[in-house]
């Protein structure tokens, strides 16, 4: 009885280290910026985007862009 139970323990104990997600004790350097504008041609500053970051300065910035449209936004024209 007294061995089942000590490989029962260090059974468990073994596979507790597995449950511990990978990297979840480093600090999260995530940080997020947003900035409203109000386009009159929304194509064109979709290239210039794309341009900006096909260029060797874009390539440079490790920072990932998201482009969105507001479809109801109230009385706030960006």
């Amino acid at each position: 009885m007294m061995m089942k139970q000590g490989l029962l323990f260090a059974a468990l104990a073994a596979t507790s280290f597995s449950v511990l997600p990978d990297d979840h004790a480093t600090p999260g350097t995530a940080y997020g910026m947003a900035y409203e504008i109000t386009a009159t041609n929304p194509a064109a500053v979709v290239g210039s985007m794309q341009q900006f970051m096909a260029s060797p300065s874009g390539q440079n910035n490790p920072v990932s862009v998201r482009l969105v449209q507001n479809i109801s936004n109230g009385d706030n024209m960006a």
